[in-house]
Parts: structure tokens; sequence; C-alpha cells
């Protein structure tokens, strides 16, 4: 053997499988991190995970269902839609699985398949596999069953929550004791997710025909997306004007007219569509649009509602921007004075919405400030 020179290899030539021994002393070497056991029973699994972030109970995807999955979880924060589904009596069994009893076997196999979810021991195990609620959309709705040579095809989601709807709009009723209406109930659907647009239709070629004013409910606003629109509002707000042609009565002709729509009301929980596609006149195909846009966690509609709706919602909208200014404040003098920035308490903001309704006190189910978190 030889000893190497400090700062040379002067004198000694490396060779394939030589042995070399390195004579030293090092930094203390960091015990291995403790290894911990798995738990073997439900309970000790439990107890480990108490402590845990509580996470919503996921859907299992049985192979290209992920359309009905995120149209599932999406309608599942929505607090008045599942408590009056927790109240729904019918039996996913019917009769018929078109018309009511169709929308009855939806409205019951949704309600069953939320009890599961809220289940401690499907949180626990982390996920549901909705089996049954497959089953039933697609004797229901027999166009999701398609298949091909993989399995079950691809559906659009936005065709999924449409059907939903429908059958939620039939089958789930709330007392409407604050309406002055003869009827009794009124459709949970349409009470906190159907707005309504006010449209006016201008004859661009003729000053004699007057302006004509209609009114037409949504459960969606569409965004459509083309190369220009970068920002979802953008994408809503493009299509509220057009030029369209239609026949004129004056007229006796198709000529042009501006179609101008504007929101006459806003409900409390909004759903946007966003058009994806487009036909491609040349090819005659749809063709998909891969875009990315943005969208706000906090969307503002005050710009597209009529003049009438937004003197309505000034006042609200001037509470929560004084309240967001308090906020401001308290966050710029916490920090001035170096302490530590607390969150607001839930009790906090349990006060704050009580201060603050979201509806107008004669509309239930409306929204009256404009404003929409993104959930």
């Amino acid at each position: 053997g030889k000893i190497l020179g400090d700062n040379s290899w002067d004198g000694c030539e490396l060779k394939d499988g030589m042995i070399m021994m390195m004579i030293g002393s090092g930094g203390v070497v960091p015990p291995p991190p403790p290894i911990s056991s798995l738990e073997e029973s439900f309970d000790g699994m439990e107890a480990e995970t108490s402590n845990s972030i509580i996470l919503p109970t996921g859907l299992k995807n049985l192979g290209n269902t992920c359309y009905l999955n995120a149209t599932l979880q999406c309608f599942k924060v929505i607090p008045e839609l599942r408590e009056a589904l927790s109240k729904y009596s019918e039996s996913i069994q019917s009769s018929s699985v078109d018309g009511e009893g169709g929308s009855k076997a939806l409205t019951a196999a949704v309600r069953d398949l939320y009890r599961m979810m809220d289940n401690q021991k499907s949180k626990s195990f982390g996920g549901v596999i909705p089996l049954i609620m497959i089953q039933v959309v697609h004797n229901v709705l027999p166009q999701f069953a398609a298949r091909d040579e993989h399995g079950w095809m691809q559906q659009d989601a936005n065709e999924c929550w449409t059907e939903l709807l429908r059958a939620f709009q039939t089958q789930l009723k709330v007392a409407d004791s604050e309406s002055s209406s003869k009827d009794d109930l009124a459709s949970i659907i349409s009470r906190y997710m159907e707005g309504r647009f006010k449209i006016e239709m201008k004859n661009l070629e003729s000053d004699v025909e007057p302006v004509s004013v209609t009114n037409e409910t949504f459960l969606q606003l569409s965004c459509f997306l083309s190369q220009e629109v970068k920002y979802v509002q953008l994408g809503i707000k493009g299509k509220l004007t057009e030029e369209i042609i239609k026949k004129s009565a004056v007229l006796g002709r198709d000529a042009r007219y501006e179609k101008k729509t504007l929101i006459d009301r806003l409900p409390a929980y909004l759903s946007i569509q966003m058009v994806r596609f487009f036909y491609k006149e040349k090819d005659k195909v749809n063709a998909k649009i891969l875009k990315d846009v943005k969208f706000p966690l906090i969307l503002d509609l005050y710009d597209m509602c009529t003049p009438e709706l937004q003197q309505e919602l000034l006042p609200a909208r001037d509470a929560f921007k004084e309240e967001e200014d308090k906020k401001v404040e308290k966050l710029r003098a916490t920090k001035t004075s170096d302490e530590i920035t607390h969150p607001s308490r839930p009790d906090e903001d349990e006060k704050i919405e009580k201060a603050f309704p979201f509806s107008f006190s004669n509309d239930p189910g409306s929204n009256n400030s404009g404003y929409y978190e993104l959930q």
C-alpha cells in the first residue's frame, strides 16, 4: 500500500478493482427517521387521521365517468340543494324511466349517493364507487351509455349537468312562504339557480319599427371562447350584444337587428358553461378550442346587469366594500405593529353573513350584490 499526499495523487496510478481506504473524521451522522408502523385496525386509522385536514369525499372513476363525477361534486357544494335532497322521499325503483319516473329515479339516486359520501366510513376509505348512480343514469339517459371497443365513451359534462338540473327542477320543492304566489311550493332550482334576461331587439334598417323588449330565464351563462377571449368575463359579455338576421314584420323581409341582452335577475348560485366547440363550415366538423382562460376567485357581473338592477345592487356592494376596507386597514395596522395576523374565526364570518344577506328581502334565492365566489 501507499499513502497519498494531502493535495496530490502523484505516485499513484489508479487501476480497475483497486481498493482504497479513506481515513479521517467527519461530522456527526444524523440518526435515520423513525419508521412508523402501519395501523392494522380501522379504529387506529381513524385515530391517526383525526387531526388531519378533512377533505371532501371523492368519487371513483369507473371508466370515462369523470363527466358525471365532476357534475355531482359541483351540485354538492350547494347547501340548499343538499337539504332538499335529504328530505326527498321517493325511491330509486320507478315503474318507468321516462318522464317523471326517470326524474324521480335520478333525484333519488343522487340523494342516496350523497348520503354515502357523507358517511364517516366512506370518508375514511377515501372515496365512493358510484355504481348505482351510473346504472340509473344509463337507464334513464341511454345516450350516456354509449360504448365503443374500449368501453364507455366520453360524454359532455354540461349535458349531464343540464339533465340532472331538469330532474331536480321538477322534483325538489321548497316552501315559498315569503312569496305572494298562490302556489305554496317553488322549485329549489328556480329559486336559487335561475336568472332572468331582459332582451331588447332593435331593427337597424327601420326607424319606424319600435324596439321590442322581452324577458327570458336562464339556468347558466355561456362563456364563448375565441382567439381574443382571455378572461371569462369577456367570453360572457361578448355575446350579450350581437347582430342577427330575422324577418321584419314592418319591412316584410329579412333585416339586420341588434340584439342587446342584460341580466335582470341574478341567482344565488351561478353556473357558467365554457363553450369550447365551434363549427368549421369548410370542413363540416365541430372543432375544439384549446386555450387557457383566466377566471377570478370573485366574479363581478355588475356591468352585465340592467340599470334598474344595478341600482338595487349598490347597497350590498357598498356594504361589502366597507367591510373589505376595514379588513385592509386592520391588516395594515397589524403589520405596522409587528403583530401576528390571525384569520377570522368561523363565528365572525357567520356574523358578517347574517349582517349582509346575499338575497333581496323580496326575492329569496337571488343575488343582491353581483359578486360570485368561486366554489
